[in-house]
């Protein structure tokens, strides 16, 4: 079964991109489930491939095995030093993935979905529409806007986005969890398959940095940030105050609209936002935000953080 997937994530890879440039790749599977897997697909893809932390370990090295750069930082800084043209890694069961450029240092979860989709509709792959959660980078939408493309906005869980690929509606799914999922290959995250065209792509652009270069021309640099504030029944407390929670936000900026399908999220004219929901798992109210800045971020940040301690 092993090659037969192989086989399969490298002709869809080719029926998408055509790699050209022979990559330094580091791939980090932090001791999980893409051990023997996307390092092979992506030398088969002609690159070349070193892997680290790439035997299994039920303790993953002392490390929380998701690929966020506290948990990876020895991959980014072979990066970032020169070692490698990219880095991709993944968490214990390969859904999701993280990538590192020696120019940008670690990419995003918003960044990899918004290189993905914008590279998937610039080549009419996506037809259809796009579904992303509510947490998700508003720079998908400006690309779906581009390409005359659907937007769904859904509540945070991709659960919520699968009926949407299962029935047609949308191609592509993404979720700033690091998720991307895709309506010709399976309805759930596979972080293996993106990992493979985030690199075929790069390869046929040049480099990873240039890959993300052409977004930031085309859409501006947007910075992202989530923060979980400790709050008993955060959820309650955010859905009986979403109206005062608006109301107190004006006070950052301009508000031209609101999304209520999950927690509140408040959208400022300059085309920053922020969402605050509370978790329906743990006592936790987290906070979301996007903006062009890290000054204009952390502001944002800092007003929703002081407006929920308010209401604890």
């Amino acid at each position: 079964p092993s090659g037969d997937y192989v086989s399969h994530v490298i002709n869809d890879t080719l029926r998408f991109f055509k790699p050209r440039t022979k990559l330094r790749v580091l791939v980090d599977p932090l001791f999980g489930t893409s051990i023997g897997y996307t390092g092979r697909i992506l030398r088969e893809l002609g690159m070349d491939v070193v892997e680290t932390h790439n035997y299994y370990d039920d303790r993953f090295g002392g490390r929380n095995p998701n690929p966020e750069p506290d948990n990876i930082p020895d991959t980014i800084q072979q990066v970032t030093s020169g070692a490698y043209d990219a880095a991709v890694a993944h968490d214990c069961d390969a859904d999701r993935i993280g990538a590192v450029d020696p120019r940008h240092g670690y990419l995003s979860p918003n960044n990899i979905i918004t290189i993905v989709i914008n590279e998937l509709a610039r080549r009419g792959v996506i037809k259809r529409g796009i579904t992303k959660s509510t947490s998700t980078t508003n720079i998908v939408d400006a690309i779906a806007s581009k390409y005359g493309l659907r937007i769904y906005e859904m509540p945070v869980g991709f659960k919520h986005a699968v009926k949407y690929l299962i029935s047609g509606e949308a191609d592509v799914a993404g979720e700033e969890s690091s998720g991307l999922a895709y309506s010709w290959h399976v309805p759930d995250k596979d972080g293996i398959y993106t990992a493979s065209l985030l690199i075929a792509a790069a390869s046929e652009y040049g480099s990873l940095s240039e890959l993300f270069d052409e977004i930031i021309r085309e859409y501006g640099m947007s910075y992202f940030r989530r923060v979980d504030l400790p709050v008993v029944n955060g959820k309650e407390v955010v859905d009986r105050n979403k109206d005062l929670i608006i109301e107190r936000l004006r006070g950052v900026g301009r508000v031209v609209g609101d999304v209520r399908i999950d927690g509140v999220k408040a959208l400022f004219d300059d085309g920053s936002w922020v969402l605050i929901r509370g978790s329906g798992t743990e006592p936790l109210v987290r906070i979301y935000a996007e903006a062009h800045s890290v000054g204009r971020l952390n502001e944002i940040i800092s007003a929703a953080v002081s407006i929920i301690q308010s209401l604890k």
